[in-house]
C-alpha cells in the first residue's frame, strides 16, 4: 500500500456523532482538536456499520485519553483499552 487516505472533513456534517463525541469531550472538559474529534467520529462510523450487540468486547488499543473507551461503554460495549506510557 503506496497512499495515504486523510479523513474528510464532511464527517463533522454526521450530527448525531458529533453531538455524541463533543457531550463526552465537554463531560470531561477534554481539550481537544477538531482533528481529534473527526478521528472518533470516522470511528464511530466504522463501527456502527459493524452492528455489534450491546454487551460485545471491543479493544481500544493506542487508547490516548481514553475517550473512546467512555464512549463505547455509554453505548453498551465492554472495553478493554491499552495504550504505551507516554516516552521519557
Amino acid at each position: 500500500m503506496d497512499k495515504i487516505t486523510l479523513l474528510d472533513t464532511d464527517l463533522l456534517q454526521n450530527e448525531k456523532l458529533f453531538r455524541e463525541v463533543i457531550y463526552w469531550k465537554n463531560f470531561f472538559r477534554a481539550q481537544l482538536g477538531w482533528h481529534y474529534v473527526l478521528d472518533l467520529i470516522w470511528k464511530l462510523e466504522k463501527i456502527d456499520l459493524l452492528d455489534l450487540p450491546k454487551g460485545s468486547l471491543i479493544i481500544d488499543a493506542g487508547a490516548g485519553y481514553g475517550l473512546m473507551q467512555y464512549i463505547l461503554a455509554g453505548r453498551g460495549f465492554n472495553i478493554i483499552s491499552v495504550t504505551l506510557p507516554p516516552v521519557k
